[in-house]
């Protein structure tokens, strides 16, 4: 069974060469830090990543919007993926771009997501733009099934291929932040074509409970990757805060490494990281894909 390796966590690597911001996630880092945003991505491809994810993830129109930077939409989001091919083409050309398409409110907040026909049509607004200069979509942090499946359909209409990634709650029985089952998620996509479903952005004991129902549900191929973030304060408001969230301690590159061994035992065939996860990590999964071909 060969298994794919996905990049790690790209703005936190950012934040970690250019100090992290007062005002929280950057969005015009690879307008104003380009050769950084490259360095990050051609740090994770020297580890053993083939696929990479271009910084697009909080670039959608509601993000630049209310960032004031409405005018910048297109020029934020296009100079990610150069980046991403950038960096590419100077260290593995056969390496995948895709495009980070993350919710169009806010993450973890299943509440605010907008009726599908808002998430289409913000969604396929940023997909059309990017679609020339990426390989696939990977719709990711979504937090219900109904979520999942407008973006779905929206990044496919560009005609490239679709990943599709739930985050669980952090703890009790392995469900979306909606509180919806995985079976039940996953169901929502039944009727878009969509080209793997993963689990990402909750911590990697989580993806271990659910990992099971996802193989159980989901067609082939599936994977996850999890975040390395401390566990998020009761006080923190996800609106605009997890920039403020340092990393676990107790996930080294041999621990995560661990985990994903779990996942790939249960059938995942793509696995990567996410928030917090770093080129050291994603040496150790590059490791256990060339052990299990």
């Amino acid at each position: 069974m060969s298994v794919r390796v996905l990049d790690g966590g790209v703005g936190q690597e950012v934040y970690k060469r250019l100090g992290r911001p007062a005002g929280g996630w950057p969005p015009l880092a690879a307008v104003d830090h380009f050769d950084t945003v490259v360095a990050v991505h051609a740090a994770f491809l020297s580890a053993g990543a083939e696929v990479i994810t271009a910084n697009t993830y909080g670039l959608g129109r509601w993000h630049m919007n209310m960032g004031g930077l409405a005018d910048r939409f297109a020029e934020a989001n296009l100079r990610a993926a150069m980046a991403a091919a950038e960096a590419r083409e100077a260290i593995n050309p056969g390496a995948i771009v895709a495009a980070s398409i993350g919710p169009v409110r806010r993450s973890y907040e299943p509440d605010m997501v907008p009726p599908p026909a808002v998430v289409e049509q913000e969604v396929v607004e940023q997909a059309l733009l990017l679609a020339p200069e990426v390989d696939l979509f990977l719709c990711e942090t979504l937090s219900s099934g109904e979520e999942a499946a407008a973006a779905a359909r929206a990044a496919r209409a560009t005609g490239k291929p679709v990943w599709v990634s739930f985050t669980l709650n952090e703890t009790g029985p392995p469900v979306l932040r909606s509180g919806e089952p995985i079976a039940a998620a996953v169901g929502k996509l039944v009727g878009v074509t969509v080209d793997a479903i993963l689990l990402n952005c909750t911590t990697p004991e989580a993806i271990d409970a659910g990992i099971g129902e996802l193989a159980r549900v989901a067609p082939s191929p599936f994977g996850a990757y999890a975040n390395a973030f401390l566990p998020l304060p009761a006080e923190l408001s996800h609106a605009g805060a997890v920039h403020h969230v340092g990393a676990r301690k107790d996930l080294s590159p041999e621990a995560y490494a661990a985990h994903a061994a779990r996942w790939v035992d249960a059938g995942a065939t793509i696995v990567g990281g996410c928030c917090e996860v770093g080129p050291e990590h994603i040496a150790a999964l590059a490791d256990l894909a060339r052990a299990r071909r």
